[in-house]
Parts: C-alpha cells; sequence; structure tokens
C-alpha cells in the first residue's frame, strides 16, 4: 500500500506532457493488443495490474502491457506511468513542511534534493531550520527502498516532473516531488562528478 493520498494510473494512449514527448507511448502492444489505460492504486491501495496475454488470477484478459526488448519475450512493463497527488502541495509549502518537521524532531538542518540520478544526488542541500542552504557535495542516499515509499512518504508535491527512459522497453514516468520521513545522507566513495556549465535545453 502506498499514503491515501497517491494515486497510480498507466496510459500508454498518452503522447506528451507540457509539449514534450513521451518515449514510453504506444497504440499496440507487441502481443497485438490494443494499449489500455489502467489504474493502478486509488488513494493508496492497489487496484489493478499491467497484464500482458499470460493470465494473472483475477485478471484473465490482457489490458495491452505486454512489450518486449529487441531479443526478449513480452511481458508487462509499463508505458506512461503517472503519480499524482490528492491536494498536493507547492514547492514552497513542500520546503516549509520538511523544515518543520525538521523543527518538530529537533534537527539542526534538513535535507533538499532538487536532481537525483538513481542513489546519488545531483543537486543536493542542507537547509537549515532558519531557511539557510547550502549545495553538499560527495553525498548518496541510504536506504532509499520500497519501504521508505510505502510508508514514510509524508507529503508529495502538485507538480510532476518527466522521466523518459531510453532502455530496452522504452517507458515514461510522471511523478511528483515527495517529502519522506526518514533517508540516511552518506559520504559517497566515487568522485564527485562536476556540475554542468549550462543549464538543461527548455
Amino acid at each position: 500500500m502506498l499514503p491515501e493520498f497517491l494515486n497510480v494510473n498507466d496510459d500508454p494512449g498518452r503522447k506528451e506532457f507540457n509539449g514534450k514527448g513521451l518515449v514510453g507511448a504506444y497504440a499496440i502492444d507487441d502481443e497485438g493488443v490494443p494499449a489500455q489505460a489502467v489504474k493502478l492504486v486509488t488513494e493508496g491501495k492497489l487496484e489493478g495490474f499491467l497484464i500482458g496475454r499470460e493470465p494473472v488470477r483475477d485478471f484473465p484478459q490482457s489490458n495491452g502491457h505486454g512489450r518486449a526488448g529487441i531479443a526478449g519475450s513480452p511481458r508487462p512493463a509499463f508505458g506512461v506511468l503517472e503519480i499524482t497527488a490528492q491536494d498536493g502541495l507547492s514547492d514552497d509549502a513542500l520546503e516549509k513542511k520538511l523544515v518543520d518537521l525538521g523543527k518538530d524532531r529537533g534537527l539542526k538542518s534538513v535535507y533538499y534534493v532538487e536532481t537525483l540520478g538513481g542513489e546519488a544526488p545531483r543537486l543536493l542541500y542542507r537547509i537549515t531550520l532558519d531557511g539557510k542552504r547550502e549545495l553538499v557535495r560527495g553525498a548518496t542516499l541510504d536506504d532509499l527502498d520500497q519501504r521508505a515509499l510505502r510508508s514514510g512518504v509524508e507529503a508529495a508535491g502538485k507538480d510532476l516532473f518527466l522521466a523518459n527512459y531510453f532502455g530496452d522497453v522504452p517507458g515514461t514516468l510522471l511523478a511528483p516531488a515527495l517529502l519522506l520521513d526518514d533517508v540516511t545522507i552518506r559520504r559517497a566513495n566515487e568522485k564527485n562528478e562536476k556540475l554542468p556549465f549550462y543549464p538543461p535545453p527548455q
């Protein structure tokens, strides 16, 4: 289960978001079944599955999500996965809630991840309880697993971020910013990456 304010849907028929193309969009899956929009999680409760031609108990019919890689057989895979939050917060409200959470727990500072690559933050800030930001380098996230996402989400943003995955089976993820209850920040052993000289293209 997820927090009751989160919903998860997959809609392969959705081709763009804010004017940007979605690589996970498709009309017919690799088993010849028309793609269908599927409600996966509603108010935190599991409601549906991504199904190919291989039946699943209580879900005997394909919903058009049998997808294959270049040399593989079809398997259930998402197309355009969208996670939304009921009554999602603005970025400012989410940051204020983060700082308030730190105050309630008697912490000296909290952490704000602006961009993330895997489990390694690309832009990570330490925020003191008076609101001052300091850029942190050479850190990685620990204990960021399914348990943290299932029971540790305190709040979520209202705006969605777009991630296109150009893998063996292309997919798109649309998801809000999340406020997590407890994630460990530890020193990374890898050499720090240099920040890009220019912002990403719009």
